[in-house]
């Protein structure tokens, strides 16, 4: 909701950065093209809220990994690489 709201928000503050005509000092460019990033960055944030939002409900009361778990394979994995590695040289 904040994504979503702040997207819809952010076109009329564009909007109005565009009706003053500021330019940007050092390049020269109209501010409301480099405001356009708002719209952009919250766009995406609200695109990947949803993603996440769809992926929770899917994996809704499956047990997740814990930090520890995953710290644990990936070294499991890292010695396993090593030991392979040691016996090609």
């Amino acid at each position: 909701g904040f994504f979503a709201l702040f997207f819809y928000n952010s076109f009329g503050v564009v909007a109005g950065i565009r009706k003053m005509g500021q330019t940007s000092t050092a390049m020269g460019w109209p501010m409301h093209i480099v405001y356009y990033a708002t719209i952009i960055g919250f766009g995406l944030g609200m695109i990947r809220s949803i993603q996440v939002l769809i992926n929770e409900i899917k994996n809704f009361g499956k047990k997740g990994e814990s930090t520890i778990e995953a710290v644990k394979k990936e070294a499991e994995a890292e010695a396993r690489m090593a030991v392979l590695d040691k016996g090609a040289n």
